[in-house]
């Protein structure tokens, strides 16, 4: 006679729930995506659009590629030297070229392009609507040059600042963000002195990362705020509870019904969950505002992790093994709907087919 054994409830329980996690555990691993080499190595450069073209470059190599129809193809003509930023305004493509300490600043319109004449140690170059601004080192200083786009050489227009960070456009005001000196104005060719008020925060010393129009709001990022305005001529600031990089970007589903802002994010130094967040949208691209009882008004910036019911990616353990592994500095979505990420070094990535990895 055989003797039945009997197992007791908890600890039937206790073998299903580990079978379950230990299967969740394979599916997880069987999702793992297979990393490939970057055709954009290392540090990419800002990703900008011009028109229906996409622009990007490894930082320090010589070359700047284009995205057009699909495919990746080299520029036509290379400004020349080391390719170290890259800016776009409404009608021009901007590249920082050369050795760091002796870099300039070129225009590109399609057919040629053309040196700016400019004083400095150029570092960084931005730019917004019609006009491009540029960063120089300035002993242990920095001080912030423009040019319109009709302009053949760089004017200065704040000296004994911070770093430029990002320039943004909305209702003919131009915002420069710095790091470390907040979030600066200008406009009718004059900057205002004082920076931008931000509530509850000592502007002056806010190190801005980031900066993108949001149709009509201004968004910047901290280290740790999510900074938005202006209304009545200050900004708001909330917390995020993560590292920003100061990556920020705009993206939509095929068919416009979902729209997000991106925010890339860095986890600690031995941290390995990095990638992004997201901010959903209303359905005209502005931030989500809701009317409070008392008569104000309560913005969202709640930050999704991407896998969420309106979200860029439809696989979270396919993210999870990818880009979430990485800081992300830079988003752009093209005209054909791909959705461009650059990391601080593992290259220029690419969302094709439902997966992250990098772009070939």
């Amino acid at each position: 006679m055989v003797k039945k054994i009997r197992i007791p409830a908890i600890l039937l329980m206790g073998i299903l729930a580990l079978s379950c996690k230990q299967n969740a555990i394979f599916y997880a691993i069987s999702q793992e995506v297979e990393p490939v080499d970057p055709k954009i190595a290392g540090m990419p450069t800002n990703i900008v659009k011009l028109g229906d073209i996409v622009y990007v470059a490894s930082r320090f190599s010589g070359k700047i590629l284009k995205y057009s129809g699909g495919a990746w193809s080299d520029l036509d003509q290379q400004p020349g030297g080391k390719i170290l930023e890259l800016a776009a305004t409404a009608n021009n493509l901007y590249a920082l070229a050369g050795d760091p300490g002796s870099a300039v600043v070129s225009r590109y319109d399609g057919a040629a392009w053309q040196t700016l004449t400019a004083d400095g140690n150029l570092q960084v170059i931005y730019a917004a609507e019609e006009y491009v601004f540029a960063g120089a080192m300035s002993g242990s200083s920095f001080d912030i040059l423009y040019a319109k786009d009709d302009e053949n050489s760089l004017t200065s227009l704040k000296t004994g600042t911070k770093l430029l960070k990002g320039a943004a456009f909305l209702n003919d005001v131009y915002y420069l963000a710095t790091s470390g000196d907040g979030i600066l104005t200008f406009r009718d060719g004059s900057i205002q002195d004082d920076p931008v008020g931000i509530k509850d925060k000592e502007s002056a010393k806010i190190i801005v990362t980031g900066i993108i129009t949001v149709k009509d709001t201004v968004v910047a990022v901290s280290r740790g705020d999510i900074l938005y305005g202006p209304v009545d001529g200050k900004f708001t600031a909330a917390s995020g509870g993560v590292v920003f990089t100061g990556g920020l970007g705009l993206w939509e589903n095929d068919d416009a019904s979902v729209k997000l802002l991106l925010l890339g994010i860095q986890g600690g130094s031995s941290s390995t969950s990095h990638g992004y967040r997201e901010i959903v949208l209303n359905a005209d691209g502005t931030l989500i505002t809701t009317l409070n009882a008392d008569g104000t008004s309560t913005t969202n910036t709640t930050l999704n992790n991407p896998g969420g019911e309106k979200s860029t990616i439809t696989n979270v353990d396919k993210y999870n093994s990818s880009l979430r592994r990485h800081p992300v500095i830079g988003f752009l979505q093209a005209p054909d709907k791909i959705l461009f990420a650059s990391t601080t070094k593992d290259g220029l990535w690419a969302y094709r087919n439902e997966v992250w990895n990098a772009e070939q």
